[in-house]
């Protein structure tokens, strides 16, 4: 949309200047809407510019006031705001679990008073130990947050300003002073002005990125509008089924390449080995030694976890040895857990 003093009549049919401006407006698929003069000698100086097929433009109007030379047009805009999009994320507060009554717990637990013949009934009796006593002292609650949508105009400068801003205006209500409500202004307008020169910046530097590919010059004009993006999947098909269906796609084609290339088919062959031999002469590990290798790995969790790292090592002497355990037995019988077999991923 483009508004403005123009300065050429287009109520003039014969001014070669506003035949050359129609011409390339047409050119555009845009048109001008105001019809009625806006100048106190006559003629349509004021224009407003904007694609006819948007409908955006609605209730136009020019009112004869004398405020200046020009008469000031009146319009409304058919825009939508962008609707503040929300969700609800799982989160438990950590920090208020009674470190002293998660140990007595876990003490207690069949954990440490029973011991399971191998290692994978171990691993499953750890994590839905663990898991238990974690849901007990610290419940998942759910809270609703607010999706804030992207700022990659958005920078270091503009958020120390930012700072500056608001504590000059806590300054200035605190106050009353005028000196004060002027530094407040005068901060005001400079942040005001490093976003609208970011934003400006931003979007030119991504015009002139996409200015040869009518393709993505479109999905970028989209974007900026905030024209919502149609799934492609059929409708009542969730993310999930899609990705199934995927995965069944491709494998059916394996299937069908090897059957065809004579390949047999080893789908037969079973997931799980039991080993024939076992390591009767290694040294199993001692409690000490597992608990100093795991203080020195990094301090990383995973949603897998029964509980976060943080919290196990706070209380690592209760569960170090079920750990120690479960590692031995796991390297004597030459067998790994089939949940350390797991992961979890993100697709971009």
């Amino acid at each position: 949309m483009v508004i403005g003093d123009f300065n050429i009549h287009f109520d003039d049919v014969n001014n070669t200047e506003r035949e050359t401006i129609v011409n390339l407006l047409q050119s555009l698929s845009l048109s001008q809407f105001v019809n009625k003069q806006t100048h106190n000698r006559g003629h349509i100086l004021d224009w407003i510019i904007a694609r006819e097929s948007d409908h955006i433009v609605k209730d136009l109007g020019v009112e004869d006031i004398q405020i200046s030379d020009h008469f000031p047009v009146f319009c409304k805009l058919n825009v939508t705001h962008p609707e503040r999009k929300t969700t609800y994320r799982n989160c438990r507060n950590v920090r208020k679990i009674n470190r002293e009554e998660f140990i007595k717990d876990l003490a207690n637990s069949d954990l440490c008073t029973k011991t399971p013949d191998n290692a994978t009934d171990f691993v499953n009796l750890y994590n839905s130990v663990l898991s238990t006593l974690f849901d007990s002292h610290a419940p998942l609650r759910s809270k609703k947050i607010a999706i804030k949508p992207p700022s990659p105009w958005y920078n270091d400068s503009i958020k120390v300003e930012k700072k500056l801003r608001r504590k000059l205006e806590k300054q200035w209500k605190r106050t009353g002073l005028e000196i004060h409500r002027q530094m407040f202004v005068k901060q005001r307008n400079k942040v005001n002005h490093m976003i609208r020169k970011s934003k400006t910046e931003y979007i030119s530097n991504k015009v002139l990125d996409v200015e040869t590919d009518a393709r993505k010059l479109h999905c970028l004009t989209a974007s900026l509008c905030n024209k919502s993006k149609e799934s492609s999947r059929p409708d009542g098909q969730t993310a999930k089924q899609a990705a199934t269906d995927m995965s069944t796609y491709f494998k059916e084609k394996i299937d069908n390449s090897l059957a065809a290339n004579g390949i047999p088919d080893k789908s037969h062959i079973a997931d799980k080995c039991e080993p024939e031999h076992t390591w009767v002469d290694i040294q199993p590990f001692t409690s000490e030694e597992v608990k100093k290798i795991i203080k020195t790995l990094p301090m990383k969790s995973c949603e897998l976890d029964p509980i976060p790292t943080t919290l196990l090592l706070e209380c690592l002497d209760t569960p170090i040895g079920p750990i120690t355990k479960i590692i031995n037995l796991s390297i004597l019988t030459g067998s790994v857990p089939f949940s350390f077999k797991e992961a979890t991923f993100e697709l971009y």
